[in-house]
């Protein structure tokens, strides 16, 4: 999903709700569970920033997101 962001000819492909791209995250969180490390992933970027994602993010298990200073407290209200 970090396809150059500032490229106009790929931004139609940032959908943060794909169902393979879903299908990814689950997929690492799941890996990374076995080996005990799912702590240590983090979703980082726009991804992350969108409050409307977060609840999905969670969801997925992720528990560690870096996000835009802008966008902080949105993300804590969707957390809440």
């Amino acid at each position: 999903m970090a396809a150059n962001r500032d490229n106009d000819a790929v931004l139609r492909y940032e959908n943060f709700e794909n169902k393979t791209f879903l299908w990814l995250l689950r997929f690492i969180i799941e890996q990374t569970a076995e080996l005990g490390k799912e702590k240590n992933v983090t979703i980082c970027g726009e991804g992350a920033s969108h409050p409307e994602f977060v609840p999905l993010q969670l969801s997925l298990g992720f528990r560690s997101l870096s996000i835009t200073p802008t966008s902080a407290q949105s993300v804590r209200n969707a957390i809440k």
